[in-house]
C-alpha cells in the first residue's frame, strides 16, 4: 500500500493545510504494517500538473490534517481511481502515518472545497 501525505515543505514533514497547495508530498508504502519506503516529492502543481490528477493512480490512500481542505476536482480524480482518502489528527507526517497505522484515522466522505473561502473547506464529514 502507498499512502500520500500532503505537507508543507519536505524538510519539515508539517501537513499542509490544503492538499492542492502543498509544498510537497511524502509517499509512504507500507507493508504488514511497517513502512518500507518513504520518499518526499515537490507538487506537481508548479509543472502544471493538479496534485489530485497526479497522484490518482499512484496510491491507494490519502492523509489529511482535521484542520485542511482538498478541492472537489482533487477529490474526484482520487476517488475514481479507488484512493481512499483519511483525516487524522496529527501536525507532522510521521505522527500521521503513525496515527494511520494504529488506526486513528477516519474516512473521509465529504464532497471537497468549491473554491477560496468554501465553508465545507475546512470542516470535514467523516464517517
Amino acid at each position: 500500500m502507498k499512502v500520500l501525505i500532503p505537507v508543507e515543505e519536505c524538510t519539515t514533514k508539517r501537513l499542509s493545510p490544503h492538499f492542492g497547495r502543498a509544498g510537497g508530498f511524502i509517499v509512504v508504502g507500507i507493508r504488514n504494517n511497517d513502512t518500507i519506503m518513504v520518499k518526499c516529492m515537490e507538487n506537481p502543481r508548479g509543472h502544471g500538473i493538479p496534485a489530485g490528477q497526479y497522484f490518482a493512480g499512484l496510491v491507494d490512500a490519502v492523509l489529511l490534517p482535521e484542520q485542511g481542505g482538498i478541492g472537489f476536482k482533487a477529490l474526484d480524480f482520487l476517488r475514481r481511481n479507488n484512493v481512499k482518502i483519511f483525516i487524522v489528527g496529527a501536525l507532522n507526517a510521521d505522527e500521521a502515518i503513525r496515527k494511520f497505522l494504529n488506526g486513528e484515522a477516519t474516512e473521509y466522505i465529504g464532497q471537497g472545497c468549491r473554491g477560496s473561502g468554501a465553508e465545507d473547506c475546512h470542516h470535514y464529514r467523516v464517517n
